[in-house]
């Protein structure tokens, strides 16, 4: 029987056209293929601006999407130190770490982007996080010396290399917590030239004040200012003591409305030294420059933790 209105001809060079463009499209496709970037063709393209509502760590965040709905989300390719466990300068590398993020991403509206998996064992979103000016988070605290690479992350090769890139310059540049401890000495009179860097800052104590939720430990002849939060003021016993003693306290310098300030999370950042002690080491040149976009992050914050 033959098909109405099809001559068996017909049939045939149909049949030849169509193989022809199947073998046209195989090899387009197996272009695009090489041309990816590993681990590309299963990521979306979905993006969603949030506000970053707590900030966890330096590596997690929780924010709340438009629908209201509130998620943990996991910074791909980045591994900040733990703030639980281990030894004290552990725990004071996480907790600069996540007060950096925090200082950069607090309350701000941002963008987040996905790879090939779009969440993790415990429930995670995994994202790249974009700030509104360009600025691929994930990339910058990594840069900025406060996280490393989280190597086994199944990220693109092009943002792998950017993060990549990011460290190794931190690293020789000892960048944020690559530069210590002990950290560059920076005089208390001169600490407000130092905002956005690690740093360590001695001075003479004029007095221990306790303000709202903080408690200030001020430098006398200055208006520099160590920093306890409440909830971590027991671990500070006798604190009167300091009054018109000579103290060092290292970390990452803050400005409160015109004010220096050092955060301490714990008396490791604390030590009452001797004149003959302290070290020389304040001269600029020695405190590694502040990039651009770490500058962009408004250390201009409340003296409050999170």
């Amino acid at each position: 029987m033959k098909l109405r209105g099809i001559r068996p001809d017909g049939i045939e060079i149909r049949k030849g056209f169509l193989i022809a463009l199947l073998a046209i499209f195989a090899a387009a496709q197996a272009i695009a293929h090489a041309q990816a970037p590993r681990n590309s063709k299963n990521s979306s393209e979905e993006t969603h601006r949030v506000v970053v509502r707590t900030v966890l760590d330096g590596d997690t965040v929780s924010v709340r999407f438009p629908d209201g709905k509130t998620r943990r989300v996991r910074l791909l390719g980045v591994d900040a130190a733990e703030i639980t466990g281990g030894t004290d300068e552990t725990r004071f590398r996480g907790e600069t770490a996540r007060r950096f993020a925090y200082l950069a991403l607090f309350n701000k509206t941002v963008r987040l982007t996905y790879d090939s998996e779009r969440t993790d064992k415990y429930g995670r979103i995994l994202a790249y996080i974009w700030m509104d000016d360009g600025t691929l988070f994930n990339e910058l605290i990594v840069r900025e010396g406060f996280a490393s690479v989280l190597r086994w992350f199944p990220l693109r090769d092009d943002l792998m290399s950017r993060l990549r890139n990011a460290e190794k310059k931190a690293r020789a540049g000892k960048r944020g917590l690559w530069g210590g401890p002990p950290f560059p000495a920076v005089a208390a009179g001169r600490a407000g030239r130092a905002v956005g860097r690690m740093a360590s800052v001695s001075f003479v104590c004029r007095g221990v004040v306790r303000r709202g939720s903080v408690t200030l430990i001020e430098a006398r002849g200055t208006s520099f200012q160590a920093v306890i939060p409440r909830n971590r003021t027991s671990a500070f016993p006798n604190l009167e003591n300091l009054t018109g003693a000579r103290i060092e306290v290292f970390g990452l310098i803050e400005d409160y409305r015109g004010t220096p300030q050092i955060m301490l999370f714990s008396p490791y950042q604390l030590r009452i030294v001797r004149d003959s002690d302290i070290p020389r080491r304040d001269h600029p040149a020695s405190i590694p420059p502040q990039s651009p976009s770490a500058a962009g992050c408004s250390f201009l914050m409340s003296p409050e933790f999170f």
